[in-house]
């Protein structure tokens, strides 16, 4: 043999026993690793359909985030009432340089 291994024979005659199996090796490999591939792909999508624990899910959402808008919430809540409203025709006209007109004006 190559390189000078002594190999005993009862391995010669097991090697001799993958002879017709050496002449394919790329086809199963290439079958084995599409195998694997799609067992990983299966695996993953199980893993994703899985149904989610919406107790856990919820428990969690409420220790970590907080309630409170901020601190000073009422002065925001009082200035957000006081905004105007787009029905309202209360607001005054712009006054435009000769020749110019407002383009957002229905």
């Amino acid at each position: 043999m190559a390189f000078g291994i002594k190999v005993p024979p009862k391995v010669k005659s097991q090697l001799r026993k993958l002879k017709p199996v050496a002449k394919h090796h790329y086809f199963i490999v290439t079958i084995l690793l599409f195998g694997g591939v799609a067992a990983v792909i299966y695996s993953v999508n199980q893993t994703l359909a899985a149904p989610t624990d919406d107790a856990y899910r919820s428990e969690r959402l409420q220790s970590t985030i907080g309630s409170k808008f901020n601190k000073n919430a009422r002065d925001t809540i009082e200035k957000i009432k006081a905004l105007q409203k787009s029905t309202d025709t209360a607001v005054p006209e712009a006054n435009f340089p000769a020749g110019r007109i407002n383009p957002f004006a229905e």
